[in-house]
């Protein structure tokens, strides 16, 4: 019986697992990119901020394929994060 329910199971948990993988990677890079653009332009965050925001937002809005989707909600999360917290990266050192 146990191996039954975990067939059906397995699946959609290791869909989650890439999802939520994929997520993290596209906000982290976001988030790196934006420290990047610092040192190259003081104007560079927020072009990137600006950038992942829309790529984002339009991947999640028009995809239909759910990597898509995903990797768009990870866009949109490590833009939040950018703005929301850029006065504690250090990117003055």
């Amino acid at each position: 019986m146990a191996d039954q329910a975990l067939h059906h199971w397995a699946p959609r948990l290791g869909r989650v697992a890439v999802a939520l993988a994929a997520a993290a990677v596209a906000a982290g890079a976001t988030i790196a990119l934006a420290i990047l653009s610092f040192e190259v332009n003081p104007a560079g965050p927020v072009l990137v901020t600006l950038a992942a925001l829309l790529a984002g937002g339009f991947g999640v809005h028009e995809a239909r394929d759910w990597l898509v989707r995903v990797l768009g909600y990870g866009l949109v999360a490590g833009s939040l994060v950018t703005v929301l917290f850029w006065p504690f990266f250090d990117v003055g050192a």
